[in-house]
């Protein structure tokens, strides 16, 4: 089955409809999969999905890790326990580690390593959306 229409990517697809920008990067790094371009491009459309959809949630034009921490007071502010926060704030970092060091100075990223990225990538953007309105 093809990324594009698993119920994750599905779902994800429709709570990004009003990040319409996060959107068409979401839907680019997704058709770049598909087509077997397992390259340091995916991950980067991908990443900057991500990053676009919490600026827009955060209203700020701050860096992905420059919001770990503002994420992570809008999530309590939220009422989400403190292990999901903390769990949720963790994973960012860990992800923009990994970008950092595998995708922005190297194109050999494997493809397993490439779907579980853009899966806990659309886990994540969800997760957000619903949380922080």
């Amino acid at each position: 089955e093809k990324i594009t229409n698993t119920e994750l990517a599905v779902k994800t697809k429709h709570w990004l409809e009003r990040h319409s920008q996060a959107l068409g990067q979401y839907n680019n790094s997704l058709a770049k999969y598909e087509s077997g371009i397992f390259e340091r491009n995916t991950l980067d459309d991908m990443r900057l999905a991500f990053e676009l959809l919490v600026k827009d949630l955060l209203l700020n034009d701050k860096s992905l890790e420059n919001n770990i921490a503002e994420l992570g007071i809008k999530l309590k502010d939220a009422n989400i326990s403190v292990e999901i926060r903390s769990m949720c704030t963790h994973i960012i970092k860990y992800y923009t580690d990994f970008q950092n060091h595998h995708v922005k100075h190297n194109d050999k990223v494997s493809e397993k390593e490439m779907e579980y990225i853009i899966e806990i990538t659309s886990v994540l953007m969800k997760f957000l959306i619903k949380a922080i309105k």
